[in-house]
């Protein structure tokens, strides 16, 4: 099922992207319960099921300051699955008004994300005279 494209939200995404993921143990898909331990494994301090149910329903959000909470979002739904290139990223990001991934930030989340100015140069040397 995807995401209505006319309702678009980060929250709605970010259900979508969470309930897509899956642990490759349980082969279950992650809960609000743990993909809030995953976060607060990785973060360092404790995000609650309700904290990421306030962002799913568009409740509260998370601040644009607070970066590194994001890529720790993405690099979790990567890792599971859930989100698997970088435009589902940064579509989920646009759709929360925060800025698009930039290179650094891209590889960091998932090494196999390419630079897309990269991409788009080798593109231009192959199609090029």
């Amino acid at each position: 099922m995807q995401p209505n494209e006319e309702k678009l939200s980060f929250g709605r995404l970010l259900r979508y992207f969470r309930e897509k993921s899956v642990d490759r143990h349980s082969r279950t898909h992650l809960s609000q319960d743990y993909f809030a331990s995953k976060l607060t494994q990785k973060l360092g301090f404790i995000v609650t099921r309700n904290r990421v149910g306030n962002w799913e329903t568009n409740k509260t959000r998370i601040p644009i300051e607070d970066r590194e909470i994001l890529m720790v979002v993405l690099e979790v739904l990567s890792d599971y699955g859930g989100i698997t290139i970088r435009e589902q990223a940064d579509q989920m990001l646009e759709a929360g008004g925060y800025r698009t991934l930039n290179d650094e930030e891209a590889l960091k989340i998932n090494p196999k994300w390419e630079s897309n100015r990269f991409a788009e140069s080798v593109i231009e040397v192959f199609n090029s005279p």
